[in-house]
C-alpha cells in the first residue's frame, strides 16, 4: 500500500473516530479562570468555583501565583490594581497580607491550598502556572 493511501486510510478512519465522539454528546466542561465568572461571581473566588460544580463541569482552570513568603495562591493578575485598587505586585506582599483583602464585591484571594480543598472529589483541576522560573518553593 502506498503512504498516500495508508495517510488517507488514517484520516478516513480519524475522521470517522471523531463523528462518533461527536455524535455521543458526552462533552467535558472547562471553566474558565477559576469558575463560573459573571456578574455575580469573581475569577478565581470561591464563590466561581462553586458554581461551576453545581453546573456540572467537569473541571476548572486556575492561575496559580506565588506570594513573597512562597505560599501558593489563586489570581490572574501579576498586579492588584484591578481588582483591588492597589497598585503593586502581589508577588511583592505576603500570604498574611493579600489573605485580608477584600475588594467592593466581596472577593478574596485564594491560597491554592483551599481551592484544592474545595475541588476535592468534584472537580479536576487545570493549573495556569504564573510563576517564571525555576523558583524552588516549585522545582523544588
Amino acid at each position: 500500500m502506498s503512504v498516500t493511501k495508508k495517510i488517507s486510510a488514517l484520516l478516513v478512519f480519524l475522521l470517522c473516530s471523531l463523528t462518533v465522539y461527536c455524535q455521543s454528546n458526552s462533552y467535558l466542561l472547562i471553566a474558565h479562570r477559576g469558575g463560573v465568572v459573571d456578574s455575580l461571581r469573581e475569577e478565581n473566588s470561591m464563590e466561581a468555583l462553586q458554581e461551576a460544580g453545581k453546573r456540572g463541569y467537569y473541571m476548572i482552570e486556575v492561575d496559580v501565583r506565588l506570594t513573597s513568603d512562597s505560599i501558593l495562591v489563586t489570581h490572574h493578575d501579576a498586579n492588584l490594581k484591578r481588582t483591588f485598587g492597589i497598585d503593586t505586585s502581589l508577588s511583592a506582599m505576603t500570604w498574611k497580607a493579600l489573605s485580608i483583602l477584600k475588594n467592593n464585591n466581596g472577593y478574596r484571594i485564594l491560597s491554592f491550598e483551599d481551592v484544592l480543598k474545595a475541588a476535592k472529589g468534584r472537580l479536576q483541576i487545570m493549573i495556569d502556572l504564573k510563576i517564571r522560573g525555576n523558583h524552588p518553593a516549585i522545582f523544588g
